[in-house]
């Protein structure tokens, strides 16, 4: 079958479409994360392990695992995690970082899992990403843009690394927005038409030094989605059906 990435007709590899160190915590002993859907209709649900498909050929697994290793240390040590609001981190690997976070947007974009269901990127901006992502190229700080955020919460109840958002595109102002929650984070990604959204926005984007702002956010922040999160888990109602 032919790699999604690729396009090469070669043996597929089982691959997270989440990056494998995001679940480190399910390793543990009664290990669990949260999947909170953002339509009031869906069961929040709980998983054990990461969603895996066979889509990428062992060349691209291998390409996408450096960026993934780069990004994974980071997180596991801390180093994207501040203490002010905002925070800004430099030093950081442009190249290896920014083709961290254009992987995701573009695994989560071609998983058939109903986590990522929400996804919609144009046939243009997904074969743009797709060709940028090969050739390991990412391009300038504006292209597939991510703005992040760091998850808090504020009572101490609930480690944010341990809930999982379902993936959305939302359409606001003419442009498209991509968002995702994991791993402690919340991620916003702009597709390259709408670089002019202004640089309120842009300003959050990694740059070509290495330097990227992360702004914080509580959970009890996030709408309607966390609301019904707590609601249930104050009620002891918390569904704890295996995704």
């Amino acid at each position: 079958m032919a790699c999604v990435l690729c396009r090469k007709d070669r043996e597929l590899e089982e691959s997270h479409i989440l990056s494998k160190f995001i679940y480190k915590l399910l390793k543990e002993p009664e290990g669990k994360m949260y999947v909170l859907s953002e339509d009031p209709s869906q069961k929040n649900r709980t998983r054990q392990d990461g969603v895996k498909e066979y889509l990428l050929c062992g060349e691209c697994e291998d390409k996408r695992e450096k960026w993934e290793t780069y990004f994974s240390n980071k997180w596991h040590r801390g180093e994207l995690f501040g203490k002010s609001d905002p925070y800004r981190i430099e030093g950081l690997d442009y190249c290896k970082f920014k083709l961290f976070l254009m992987s995701a947007l573009f695994m989560a974009s071609v998983s058939r899992d109903p986590l990522f269901e929400g996804i919609e990127l144009t046939p243009s901006s997904f074969e743009k990403l797709r060709q940028m992502v090969d050739a390991g190229d990412p391009g300038q700080p504006d292209e597939y843009g991510c703005s992040i955020m760091m998850l808090e919460d504020g009572e101490k109840e609930l480690d944010p690394k341990i809930l999982i958002g379902n993936a959305v595109t939302i359409k606001k102002n003419g442009f498209r927005m991509h968002r995702f929650l994991f791993g402690g984070f919340f991620l916003g990604f702009i597709e390259p038409e709408g670089m002019n959204i202004g640089q309120g926005v842009r300003k959050a984007d990694i740059t070509k030094e290495g330097n990227i702002l992360i702004r914080k956010k509580k959970i009890r922040d996030l709408g309607y989605l966390m609301n019904t999160f707590w609601n249930l888990k104050g009620q002891g109602k918390l569904d704890e059906e295996k995704a």
